[in-house]
């Protein structure tokens, strides 16, 4: 079948995601046409041409018909610019005005379906429930999958109206799949038909920092004492600004080297940025990592513990182990603790910062093997094959029960 994604996150985003993952696995043995989140109006305010990507700014000028680009063999599809709209209150402006932009959204839709003569396919909308949370009946969609990825309710400005947005696009959906237990727990009662499908990783790419010997990274080049990695998004809502500087001061004796986009002012504030054994990495694309990692002593997942994270399955738990990498973490969900066997759990700052120790003392040959093994059974494509066994699950009890 043809699949089609739905997706609040862009293909040309510059981290990676679950649905770009999801997309080039799904493309080798299917069409696949990914649906980017549209542009609003706020997006190119007091903005110049320069200052977006190739082919955006265009998307504004040109409006109308959706716009086509290919690559990795995924046709991805942006449709016009729309309103933006979360500012207004709930009640029935606010529905009028989703509706105008859904139903800007739902004519590109057609325009895409019969421009492409896509038939009996699989909708899959990955935590979008604010632009085509469900199709309607008119489309000749084989199952509609909405995915769970995040708790909602934890960011203020998604949960406004993405709350009982997100309820409906549950209840709608043929199938419901989350990325980790307490989510499960979350979304169920919404749909009896929902099932944890955790996040994995491109493991290939990421063993290359065991096959392959790569030279240092620009910015670590001068570093010759151990070294503790971090790679990901350094946002608010997730990351322990206060422990990293706790590691940074009490391991001076090593460099602390965070790789990723900085979205949080408590980094400067803290000054954590003029630490002299700290060194920020800047965004890298996901095809460099493995060159970083390469001269990590030890990988680290400094997380809060609060309502948001107690729902994550991180997407680095299975980079950092593809790596071979020691891994250090928070004790902050029952989905990072599946993984205790095989990494460093603390349940507060002094237990981490003594972990890093003995994380690095005790590697070997053994424990590598062991995590690479481990992750090994985490692939995007293992995803698909179990996503695929819950789409014929579902599609042969609607069969049954008609």
């Amino acid at each position: 079948m043809d699949v089609v994604i739905m997706t609040l996150f862009r293909w040309d985003a510059t981290y990676a995601s679950i649905t770009r993952a999801l997309a080039k696995e799904f493309v080798k043995n299917h069409r696949v046409f990914y649906f980017n989140h549209p542009f609003t109006y706020k997006d190119f305010k007091n903005k110049k041409p320069e200052d977006f990507k190739p082919g955006q700014y265009e998307i504004l000028k040109k409006g109308g018909y959706f716009h086509e680009t290919r690559e990795d063999g995924v046709i991805v599809i942006t449709p016009p610019v729309i309103w933006s709209i979360n500012f207004l209150p709930k009640g029935r402006i606010y529905d009028m005005a989703w509706k105008r932009n859904n139903d800007s959204a739902l004519k590109v839709m057609d325009e895409m379906v019969a421009h492409y003569n896509i038939k009996d396919f699989l909708f899959l909308n990955c935590y979008n429930p604010f632009v085509l949370p469900n199709l309607p009946e008119r489309f000749d969609t084989k199952i509609q999958v909405y995915q769970s990825i995040d708790d909602i309710e934890e960011s203020e400005y998604m949960a406004k109206h993405g709350l009982p947005l997100e309820e409906k696009a549950c209840k709608e959906a043929d199938l419901v799949t989350v990325t980790s237990t307490e989510l499960h727990r979350l979304k169920s009662p919404f749909n009896k038909n929902t099932h944890w499908l955790p996040n994995a990783a491109e493991i290939a790419n990421f063993q290359r920092a065991r096959t392959q010997k790569f030279e240092r990274p620009e910015a670590i080049k001068h570093i010759t004492k151990p070294t503790i990695g971090f790679i990901g998004n350094l946002d608010d809502r997730r990351i322990d600004f206060e422990l990293i500087k706790k590691v940074a001061e009490h391991h001076q004796d090593k460099e602390i080297v965070l790789v990723g986009p900085v979205n949080s002012p408590k980094l400067t504030q803290l000054g954590i940025d003029k630490l002299k054994n700290v060194t920020l990495g800047g965004s890298q694309p996901i095809t460099e990592l493995p060159a970083w990692l390469q001269y990590f002593d030890c990988a680290i997942i400094p997380f809060e513990k609060n309502r948001l994270t107690r729902s994550i399955y991180p997407l680095k738990i299975n980079e950092y182990l593809a790596a071979g990498q020691a891994v250090v973490a928070t004790h902050f969900s029952n989905d990072i603790a599946s993984f205790s066997d095989i990494i460093y759990l603390a349940e507060d700052h002094d237990q981490f910062i003594k972990l890093i120790d003995q994380s690095i003392s005790e590697n070997s040959q053994s424990h590598i093997d062991e995590r690479v093994s481990v992750a090994s059974e985490n692939t995007w494509g293992a995803r698909v094959n179990q996503l695929f066994k819950l789409i014929d699950q579902t599609l042969t009890k609607e069969i049954v029960s008609s």
